[in-house]
């Protein structure tokens, strides 16, 4: 009887040391998987703003990770001591996701400036740098870094549960039915956590602190697994030491991350950056340039590497956004305005004097820098000449902001009847399949439907002449929403060349009869006058051609964002071969 009692304490206490071994694995395992999704959302987004073209980043990078994860899995077995591996692993990946951002910023930033270096370096003219050979699988095997890091950080993620899978059945000491599914279960409760933190947090952080919790997250996993596992871990104080190494180095290499990717960001600038930010849905740059010839200073916006507007020509840009549609629309009290988060086309819309201006705008962060005081950290008022640019224009009374999804707050006030007398969209260009959904037909009717009968409607367009397919579609897409639509154009040279707009109307006569009108332009700007505006609206006689095959733009065809990828593709090539 007593020896049946033992038998018993010692089945009890073997259960519970088991027991105990799985709950402290399933928290490794959650801590795990929820560090390899951020990783995963954190490359993607960061190779996206660094690339320039984020949704085909962003989905080629997490199909590299995950096929390179399957890649990674099959190699546990060649692991003779699992434990050991383990610790190691949460360093290396702890170490590679880290350096990710050195690589891949350094490696990008080396393939841009790489024809100025060589033609520095053999004293020739920069456009006769050799581009062929050698020098062209450089360049690519530079601006492929963000993919390669992928795929070495996607197999080093790919070992984790399968390590861990093998090693709770070396602590049970038998083959465990069901065990890839436990693991995997706690996997995704623990995939998912991170995916929440992502969103909730993460994504609004500097990506030098999102990197930095993440990573010590994966020593702090491979420190206590050590701990708690030290009898199934050979060297385990070489393992320790290791962890300690990795954690250092997380610490000193995020502190200069910031500064790094700063002075590499410079690279792909020709003048001087002031001011540059994260925020939760893009990246935006600010740079202060001089005028060759009068010395005078010259800003300019960037959002994910593209040009928003130069204030040396942003006037040319603005006043044919604003103005055609509000002398269109005659007496326009009640404007919305989608997009426009610098300010500018609202500062042109004040001086119609309207009643009130509903603006829409995904991003309070940007709208804030032109809206509120930002002081550098040697306390320079970084911003000041940004809202002496849009002269104060968020800081009107008359002005509403709404936050948030341009697509859903329109289609509310649509189902709601608010009306508006004008309603102009400065919004990027269509690329990316989040965008092309304010570019769609539903889109388009959804506006129809919150505009008055005699109002009007401006929408920025792209460039007529890089991407005219494009162009064009939006054209045939607001027509084909109810709108009178018509297009005009104009060269804006920050833009690099012609760039257009789309002016639609709900009744006649159309918006260049209604313009035709008026003896000169009832509000006076500083360049633009009636003969220079009716000029716009004419271009080559063979332009339209070819309108009969350019698709009308839905949420299922993304023919306005396929169009527009497209001409950017070809621009690239034409560009570097």
């Amino acid at each position: 009887m007593l020896n049946l009692q033992k038998a018993n304490k010692l089945k009890d206490k073997i259960l519970t040391s088991s027991l105990l071994k799985d709950a402290q694995l399933s928290i490794f395992v959650m801590g795990i998987a929820g560090c390899g999704l951020i990783y995963q959302y954190l490359l993607a987004s960061y190779s996206g703003r660094v690339i320039g073209v984020m949704e085909i980043a962003i989905f080629t990078i997490m199909t590299i990770m995950i096929l390179c994860m399957g890649i990674g899995s099959f190699f546990v077995k060649k692991i003779k001591n699992k434990a050991l591996g383990f610790s190691i692993l949460e360093s290396l990946i702890s170490i590679v996701a880290v350096s990710s951002i050195y690589i891949i910023s350094g490696a990008h930033a080396l393939a841009y400036m790489l024809p100025e270096i060589i033609a520095q370096q053999f004293n020739i003219p920069i456009e006769q740098a050799p581009k062929y050979g050698f020098v062209s699988v450089l360049e690519d095997i530079l601006e492929y870094s963000s993919y390669i890091v992928a795929a070495i950080l996607g197999f080093l993620l790919g070992m984790e549960i399968p390590f861990l899978a093998a090693i709770r059945e070396e602590v049970h000491g038998k083959h465990l039915d069901n065990n890839i599914g436990v693991i995997y279960g706690v996997d995704y409760f623990g995939a998912a956590i991170g995916a929440t933190l992502w969103i909730m947090i993460l994504i609004g952080m500097d990506v030098a602190q999102s990197l930095q919790i993440t990573s010590f997250v994966n020593v702090l996993v491979g420190f206590f697994f050590i701990l708690s596992f030290k009898k199934y871990v050979k060297r385990c104080n070489l393992a320790l030491g290791v962890q300690i190494f990795t954690a250092f180095f997380i610490y000193f290499a995020c502190q200069g991350i910031t500064d790094w990717r700063k002075n590499l960001e410079q690279a792909f600038h020709r003048d001087p950056i002031v001011y540059s930010q994260n925020t939760k849905y893009q990246h935006f740059t600010v740079t202060e340039g001089r005028n060759s010839v009068s010395g005078e200073p010259i800003y300019s916006l960037y959002i994910n590497k593209k040009t928003q507007f130069t204030s040396a020509d942003e006037s040319l840009y603005h006043s044919l956004l604003v103005y055609p549609t509000m002398i269109a629309a005659g007496e326009a009290k009640d404007i919305l305005i989608i997009g426009g988060g610098d300010g500018l086309a609202l500062r042109d819309v004040l001086k119609f004097n309207p009643e009130s201006v509903t603006l829409m705008d995904l991003d309070p962060a940007l709208i804030n820098f032109f809206k509120e005081p930002v002081y550098s950290e040697d306390g320079k008022f970084v911003n000041a000449q940004f809202i002496e640019l849009n002269e104060n224009a968020f800081n009107d009374e008359r002005v509403n902001f709404v936050f948030g999804d341009a697509f859903l707050h329109v289609r509310d006030y649509a189902r709601q009847n608010k009306k508006f007398d004008a309603i102009i969209v400065d919004l990027p260009d269509p690329s990316h399949p989040d965008l092309n959904k304010l570019y769609s037909k539903t889109f388009y009717k959804e506006l129809h439907h919150l505009l008055n009968f005699n109002g009007a409607i401006s929408i920025q367009s792209s460039s007529p002449q890089s991407s005219k397919e494009a162009f064009i579609s939006i054209g045939k897409t607001l027509k084909s929403s109810g709108f009178y639509t018509q297009q005009y154009q104009r060269n804006i040279p920050s833009f690099n060349g012609q760039w257009g707009w789309t002016i639609g109307t709900k009744s006649l006569p159309m918006a260049k009869g209604r313009i035709a009108s008026y003896e000169k332009l009832p509000v006076e700007d500083e360049w633009l006058t009636k003969s220079l505006l009716m000029a716009t609206f004419e271009f080559g006689k063979n332009y339209y051609k070819n309108i009969d095959s350019i698709k009308v733009n839905t949420i299922d065809n993304n023919a306005t964002y396929n169009y527009y990828q497209n001409a950017w593709n070809e621009l690239e090539r034409s560009v570097f071969e």
